[in-house]
C-alpha cells in the first residue's frame, strides 16, 4: 500500500509541475502580444541619441514660381493623424498641398510660416474619419481651413487657390 501511496504523490507532484510549467508558457505566450521585444534595443554603451528622427517631421516646403504674377508654395509629404474609425485602429492621411500666391513675398512669407499653417491643417485633419475622405464636402472643408490659415500668416486675400496634389490615407 505504501508502494502504491508513494507513486500517486509522484504522480500528483509531477501533474503539478507540468500544470505550472504549461501556466508559464500560456503566459509568455500572451506577453508576446503585450511587450514587444523584436523593436527593443538593448546596448549599455550607447548614449540614447538627444534628436530623434520623427514621420511627422519629415515634409518639405518650397516655393515655385509657375508664370509672371504665379507662385505655388507646395507642401509634400505631410502625415496627418485621423479619427480612428469604428475598429479603434489608428489612421492616418499623407497630403501634398499647394498654396496659389501672387508675389514672391507671400510665398516666403507662407514658407517661413510652415510650421503654423502644418500645425493648423494638422489640427483640422485630426477630427476626420477615413471613411469620409472621399467626400467632396471634406477637401472643400479641409481647403477651407488650409486657406484661413495660410491668410492668418500672409494676410487677408493673399491666397488665389488651394490644390491637392495627392491625398493618401491609411
Amino acid at each position: 500500500m505504501k508502494e502504491n501511496s508513494k507513486s500517486a504523490k509522484k504522480i500528483l507532484k509531477t501533474a503539478v509541475i507540468l500544470l505550472a510549467v504549461l501556466a508559464l508558457a500560456v503566459g509568455a505566450w500572451k506577453a508576446r502580444f503585450i511587450f514587444n521585444f523584436s523593436d527593443a534595443k538593448i546596448d549599455m554603451f550607447t548614449k540614447p541619441s538627444a534628436k530623434t528622427a520623427s514621420v511627422y517631421g519629415s515634409y518639405s516646403v518650397k516655393v515655385q514660381k509657375a508664370a509672371s504674377g504665379v507662385y505655388y508654395v507646395k507642401i509634400k509629404d505631410l502625415i496627418c493623424d485621423a479619427a480612428p474609425d469604428d475598429d479603434g485602429a489608428p489612421h492616418y492621411f499623407r497630403v501634398d498641398l499647394t498654396l496659389e500666391t501672387a508675389d514672391e513675398k507671400t510665398a516666403e512669407l507662407l514658407k517661413k510660416g510652415e510650421k503654423e499653417l502644418t500645425a493648423a491643417l494638422r489640427n483640422t485633419m485630426k477630427y476626420l474619419r477615413l471613411r469620409d475622405r472621399n467626400a467632396e464636402r471634406i477637401m472643400d472643408y479641409i481647403k477651407d481651413h488650409a486657406e484661413r490659415s495660410a491668410e492668418r500668416i500672409a494676410g487677408r486675400g493673399s491666397v488665389r487657390g488651394v490644390y491637392f496634389e495627392s491625398f493618401l490615407s491609411q
